[in-house]
């Protein structure tokens, strides 16, 4: 894997009504930090299983950008812009659906590490 690359996975379990689901969890992200923007693109599939029902299949695929409001780069103290596409595909019990989603914001930088934890100490 290389600095722009990073891949994850996780397990998530939810009681509910004396039965449990369980959930998989696999991820890449892809992050390039260009001269004027950050992009990133993200891709997670998920299967949640669970007694009684059949298994449920997810697959995102998310792309997001991100631009100073001021100057060429993401400054402490600054604002930016920031907007994402994802498409969301769902196999469970032999049907599909597709979600498209679109998200524009304006966000604010706290610090330079964005780790406002450190700031307390």
């Amino acid at each position: 894997m290389s600095a722009d690359n990073s891949r994850g996975g996780g397990y998530f379990a939810r009681l509910e009504d004396g039965n449990f689901t369980h959930r998989l969890i696999q991820q890449f992200s892809n992050v390039k930090d260009l001269e004027v923007f950050i992009n990133a693109h993200r891709i997670v599939l998920d299967e949640t299983f669970s007694s009684g029902t059949p298994p449920e299949f997810r697959l995102r695929y998310r792309f997001g950008a991100e631009t100073p409001l001021n100057g060429r780069q993401i400054d402490p103290r600054e604002f930016y812009g920031k907007v994402n596409n994802e498409y969301l595909g769902l196999l469970a019990r032999q049907e599909a659906d597709l979600e498209i989603r679109a998200s524009l914001a304006r966000g604010y930088n706290v610090t330079d590490d964005n780790n406002p934890f450190t700031k307390m100490i």
